[in-house]
């Protein structure tokens, strides 16, 4: 089995696509950091994502924190997440 990794942005989904995507599951993916933390500051309206084995960065939690108002479920199993302070600030905003 060959494997596919997203190094860049291919071609983002327009605004009113991103701002309306609720679930996201990216586990196990292979996607760069900086690609993932695009993806994440373009969706704002997401319910439920899970990232299990993923590499998380300050960026992508960011970009997660912009859904905390509509963010019901989150998934960072065996997720690697490079600044924990950038998590807390993530589950401090979190409305649930």
């Amino acid at each position: 089995m060959n494997n596919f990794q997203i190094d860049h942005p291919i071609g983002l989904a327009p605004d009113f696509i991103s701002s309306q995507l609720v679930y996201l599951d990216m586990s196990m993916a292979f996607i760069a950091p900086e690609v993932l933390a695009t993806i994440l500051n373009s969706c704002t309206s997401l319910v439920k994502a899970s990232f299990e084995s993923v590499e998380i960065s300050t960026k992508a939690l960011i970009g997660l924190r912009r859904s905390s108002a509509t963010l019901d479920t989150l998934n960072f199993a065996l997720a690697t997440i490079r600044d924990p302070d950038a998590l807390a600030d993530l589950i401090g905003s979190s409305s649930r």
